[in-house]
């Protein structure tokens, strides 16, 4: 059995990219959405949105952080039958946390570490308190959990501080020293790729601005291979941006610019409570009320374009270098590029590659709340016997 943890820091290609505090079981790595969760016995409600597995595809599951682990009596795990008795969702098994309950005292447990030469830091307080009433007849009892962590960012330990690898000490003297293959800096980068629509070559003179297709892109002057220089150190380069050799500069290293989440910031309480009393001899009323609260605040690398879904910059765009001669209103256009056979009404060019990081990193903010309310009865009266119930469960995020 593994428990499984959505990592949001991986996740701006899935639905794990904002999926707050949630944990999950996988039994025999068939994925979370084939193992059953169950709650003393009884099914609980799925988190509301669906998350990504390794494959990407989107399942339901129950958030297992909901579960008070300092109130867990035991663990029951069913792998065998489980499908046969449960259903389809019980494909990989059944697991089943029974919680305490009938306690008569109570117990405290205050934890605070942190991680040395980082800023992480957790504080973590958990308990339980119960009291029996009317000479044994009832019983009510409470478990709590409360954590608060702060973030661990990619900035905080030299391991992470960068995605490119080769300069690792770790690896001089070996045959990976300097290998490219420890490059995991992004090619999607600041550095953009772009073509005409329609595919329309672009030529200043007799210079191709654009191959034969319309694609160019830009990149720093120093690079070379320039076929229209611009202010600023940057050109336009007429092809894709090359990505390797000396054209490695045009990579983007998130984790060096931004103070990427490897573990989001977090506030969870988990408070449940269970209670019984016995109305007669045979009969004894129950409850069950469990709430759930955190929010999660990771910092995610900044947005980028996505290749099947390409953004269109129109020919009236300010910025647009392919762009007309004059602006409807009149005015010259200062940004169109001099010299080129564009159209005098100016290109529609498309943003094929592009990542945004003059608008700084993404910053995720996730609140889950979920409530469980059980109210029932159980024994036997006039001729009946067995377990009736009322439940009530919610889940918002």
């Amino acid at each position: 059995m593994s428990d499984v943890s959505f990592n949001t820091s991986n996740g701006q290609t899935s639905s794990n990219f904002a999926r707050g505090d949630i944990g999950s079981i996988d039994l025999r790595g068939l994925g979370v959405g084939n193992t059953l969760v169950l709650l003393n016995g009884r099914r609980v409600v799925q988190h509301p949105s669906s998350q990504a597995s390794v494959s990407l595809a989107p399942v339901t599951t129950y958030n297992t952080n909901a579960i008070p682990v300092y109130g867990v009596k035991r663990v029951e795990v069913l792998r065998d039958g489980a499908a046969a008795l449960y259903g389809t969702d019980a494909v990989a098994g059944v697991v089943n946390t029974v919680l305490r309950d009938n306690i008569n005292g109570g117990s405290l447990s205050l934890q605070y570490g942190g991680a040395e030469g980082t800023g992480l830091r957790e504080f973590n307080a958990s308990g339980y308190l119960g009291k029996d009433f009317s000479e044994g007849r009832g019983n009510f009892s409470v478990l709590f959990n409360y954590t608060n962590r702060t973030a661990l960012t990619s900035q905080d330990l030299p391991f992470t501080a960068t995605s490119d690898h080769r300069a690792f000490d770790e690896f001089a003297g070996t045959i990976f020293a300097g290998s490219n293959s420890l490059d995991d800096t992004s090619t999607l980068s600041q550095w953009g790729n772009f073509a005409t629509l329609g595919g329309v070559r672009v030529r200043r003179g007799t210079t191709s601005v654009t191959t034969a297709g319309g694609v160019f892109s830009i990149q720093p002057t120093a690079n070379g291979g320039c076929s229209y220089t611009l202010s600023g150190d940057i050109c336009i380069d007429d092809g894709t941006r090359a990505t390797t050799g000396a054209d490695r500069n045009t990579r983007w290293d998130g984790q060096a610019n931004f103070p990427i989440s490897i573990s989001p910031s977090l506030d969870r309480i988990n408070v449940y409570a269970s209670g019984h009393y016995d109305l007669t001899d045979s009969v004894t009323m129950f409850t069950e009320l469990g709430y759930y609260y955190a929010k999660t605040r990771s910092i995610q690398d900044s947005v980028f374009s996505i290749g099947s879904i390409q953004m269109t910059i129109p020919a009236s765009n300010y910025w647009n270098p392919f762009g007309p001669v004059t602006f409807a209103n009149g005015s010259a256009n200062p940004n169109r590029l001099a010299g080129i056979d564009a159209p005098a009404a100016g290109l529609p060019i498309f943003l094929t590659s592009y990542r945004f990081v003059d608008m700084g990193p993404t910053v995720v903010d996730v609140s889950n709340r979920q409530f469980r309310a059980v109210l029932g009865l159980r024994g036997e009266a006039l001729g009946f016997g067995g377990n009736r119930r009322c439940l009530f469960r919610s889940h918002r995020a």
